[in-house]
């Protein structure tokens, strides 16, 4: 008979099987993780990883508007506003963005409008 470690290592091993196979969820693991790395302050964590992403994923709209708000809270303005501009090709709406607290201001600026 396996041992417990053996027979949880094993299942462990299944589990991230059917996530390599099934790119969606392990994308939303991925976004998740990136949306924690950057509310803990661990910016070049969490750019590193957003970055990673948009490589494997140049297409997802959720990867491009979570790239926003890691690089605005990174205070990496302009390339937050490259990010929503690619969100926004690919579908994500203006009131969307203004959903994502960090992305606000970038928007009021743009707009020229500095009312809360």
């Amino acid at each position: 008979f396996p041992s417990h470690d053996t027979a949880n290592l094993n299942l462990l091993e299944k589990r991230i099987l059917r996530l390599q196979r099934y790119s969606i969820p392990a994308l939303d693991y991925k976004i998740s993780k990136v949306r924690c790395l950057s509310a803990l302050g661990r910016s070049d964590e969490a750019v590193a990883e957003i970055s990673q992403i948009l490589i494997e994923f140049p297409q997802n709209s959720d990867a491009w508007l979570v790239s926003a708000v890691v690089f605005a809270m990174a205070d990496h303005r302009n390339q937050a506003r490259k990010s929503m501009r690619e969100a926004q090709k690919l579908g994500v709406t203006e009131s969307r963005l203004r959903e994502e607290w960090p992305l606000r201001k970038l928007l009021q600026d743009l707009k020229g409008d500095d009312r809360p």
